[in-house]
């Protein structure tokens, strides 16, 4: 189909993602999950511009007023460990680095304004996921934001 200028795929699968790449290494491929948690932690180790980065996107979730909602419902050490979490795998500095280096940043499932503001202009991310293809749209326009919208 020739779509692959347009297409990424991607497992949390190390294995499958390799496979992936032998298949068709025209085609952007995301981060598997060991990748990203070797990106996350060269990165709060102060490494992370020393270490070759194979990946062609990161991807990681931001958690939302779904994930927000639901932690009240957590323990304690697990509200604890949801925060530290969310503060590894959601930092600007890290995620301008990877720009910076010719890796796009995407982050999943944001479906509110709110969320998109805060991924897009606080957070500085090259694209989000969401349930909503139409209202990130309406956002894009409204905030005169020029991103290619893919459903």
């Amino acid at each position: 189909y020739r779509r692959e200028h347009i297409t990424y795929w991607g497992s949390f699968n190390d294995v499958v993602c390799k496979k992936l790449t032998v298949e068709n290494s025209r085609i952007v491929r995301f981060c598997s999950l060991k990748e990203a948690a070797v990106i996350v932690l060269t990165y709060w180790l102060g490494l992370l511009p020393f270490i070759p980065l194979v990946p062609g996107a990161f991807e990681v979730p931001i958690p939302g007023e779904v994930f927000r909602k639901q932690a009240q419902n957590l323990t304690c050490l697990q509200r604890t460990l949801f925060f530290l979490a969310e503060r590894a795998l959601n930092s600007k500095g890290m995620f301008v680095h990877l720009q910076r280096r010719g890796i796009p940043v995407y982050v999943w499932i944001l479906n509110e304004n709110q969320e998109f503001e805060y991924a897009f202009q606080k957070m500085s991310v090259t694209g989000v996921m969401t349930d909503y293809p139409s209202r990130l749209q309406n956002y894009l326009k409204s905030n005169k934001l020029n991103y290619f919208l893919s459903v």
